[in-house]
C-alpha cells in the first residue's frame, strides 16, 4: 500500500516526465558537468581554439535555456562555489583520420562531484584544524 508521500513523489515524477516528453526541459535538471567528446579528422582545419569555442556554446546553452546551474568549482583547499555558468566543461578532442569533426554531447549530473571519492564527510571537516585532525 502506497503512503501519501509515495503517491506525492510518484505524481511529481509523472509530471516531470510529461514536461520532459515535450523536449523543452530534461527529465532531470541537475545537468552539472557538460561533457563533449570530439573526434577531429586530420584534414579538418580550425584556429586551434576548439575547447574555447565549445565552451562558449555550452555557456550560451546553459544561460539561454532553463537548465539548472549546478557545477561546483573549488575556490581554495576548503571552499567551493557554484560557477553559475556550468563551466568549466569537460572537453576532450581526439585526432582521427578523415575530413569530419564528430561530437558527442552529454550532461552529467553534478551531485556526485560534490563529495569526496574516498570519505563521505560533511563540510564541517573542510577547515585546516579539522582536516589535519582527521
Amino acid at each position: 500500500e502506497a503512503s501519501t508521500n509515495d503517491r506525492f513523489v510518484a505524481l511529481e515524477l509523472l509530471k516531470n516526465a510529461n514536461v520532459a516528453s515535450n523536449f523543452v526541459l530534461p527529465s532531470c535538471q541537475d545537468t552539472g558537468t557538460a561533457i563533449v567528446l570530439g573526434k577531429r579528422g586530420h584534414q579538418v582545419l580550425t584556429d586551434g581554439k576548439d575547447d574555447e569555442h565549445l565552451s562558449h556554446g555550452i555557456y550560451d546553452t546553459y544561460t539561454g535555456t532553463n537548465l539548472r546551474y549546478s557545477q561546483v568549482a573549488p575556490l581554495d583547499m576548503y571552499k567551493e562555489a557554484n560557477t553559475k555558468t556550468n563551466l568549466p566543461a569537460q572537453v576532450e578532442v581526439f585526432g582521427t583520420s578523415g575530413n569530419e569533426y564528430n561530437f558527442l554531447f552529454m550532461a552529467k549530473g553534478g551531485g556526485s562531484a560534490n563529495k569526496s571519492y574516498l570519505y563521505q564527510q560533511t563540510k564541517a571537516l573542510l577547515n585546516p584544524k579539522s582536516l589535519m585532525k582527521f
